[in-house]
């Protein structure tokens, strides 16, 4: 009788090891998706992302840039704004006609 508890405790703590397991992944896969969630929601996008929506083909483009890349900071939540006034920050000294910014996109 002995042997058969014993046999059930070990039986029931891997059980018990193998559910915890389980939940640890869950949680883990829970906490990715979260902030997923979180990162698709932010408005405002950092400049480094900005970049990566331009198509600048010539790395020598960004070279002759008037500001710094860092030194932007967004003031709207709309895209197409921001990636318009990323623009302007990064490479226009005097007023630019619209249909110019199709160029970058």
């Amino acid at each position: 009788m002995g042997k058969l508890v014993g046999t059930l405790r070990l039986r029931f703590e891997r059980k018990e090891q193998r559910e915890e397991r389980i939940r640890a992944v869950f949680k883990s896969t829970n906490n990715r998706l979260e902030n997923a969630k979180r990162e698709a929601k932010r408005k405002k996008k950092t400049p480094t992302d900005l970049l990566d929506y331009l198509s600048i083909v010539d790395p020598q483009l960004i070279e002759r840039r008037i500001c710094d890349i860092e030194r932007f900071i967004p003031r709207s939540h709309n895209l197409n704004k921001q990636i318009r006034s990323f623009i302007d920050h990064l490479f226009v000294k005097y007023p630019v006609p619209e249909f110019m910014y199709g160029v970058f996109f």
